[in-house]
């Protein structure tokens, strides 16, 4: 069996038996370790109570029992009430559950866990987005930016140019 590290933080009371299903159904195909400092976790569920999950470095699965959407800046996937279509990233919740839907659930968990936890095109394509944040902050509109983040334009263009390259080269 696969070993995985999981913490889970931010929980409500109502959302603790959603959690429970999600990691009796991992316990079928992985090993779960608990993680205890914040450094050991691959992969952390949470839900919204709480900001404790922003210092993880990991990848973040938001779940909720609540009608609440889910903000893909701050987790990698979602689990929830509402409907969305989020292509493999979301899964709508249900409260009828029947063998289909637990079965989709198991596909959509699995999926997550047997990927690779750091793949090289998402570090990519994480650095082109900060890269870009970075040269909108100090565009003209934010004029005081410089002096805050007293960045280097040219070396920052360079930056960009370079992982501009890797994802036409990866064709993310």
């Amino acid at each position: 069996m696969k070993k995985i590290k999981i913490s889970v933080v931010d929980t409500f009371e109502q959302d603790e038996a959603i959690c429970l299903k999600l990691l009796k159904i991992l316990n079928l195909k992985y090993e779960i370790i608990w993680a205890r400092e914040i450094e050991e976790a691959d992969y952390v569920f949470f839900s919204d109570d709480g900001f404790s999950h922003l210092s993880f470095n990991s990848i973040r699965i938001y779940f909720s029992s609540k009608d609440l959407f889910p903000d893909f800046n701050l987790c990698d996937y979602a689990l929830g009430v509402p409907s969305l279509s989020w292509a493999d990233r979301y899964f709508k919740l249900e409260n009828k559950i029947d063998e289909e839907y637990e079965e989709r659930l198991k596909a959509f968990l699995y999926n997550i866990f047997d990927q690779p936890i750091y793949k090289a095109e998402r570090k990519d394509k994480f650095m082109f987005m900060k890269m870009y944040e970075i040269l909108i902050r100090k565009s003209s509109i934010n004029k005081n930016a410089n002096d805050i983040l007293e960045l280097n334009l040219e070396k920052d263009l360079e930056k960009l140019k370079y992982y501009s390259n890797i994802l036409e080269q990866s064709k993310i």
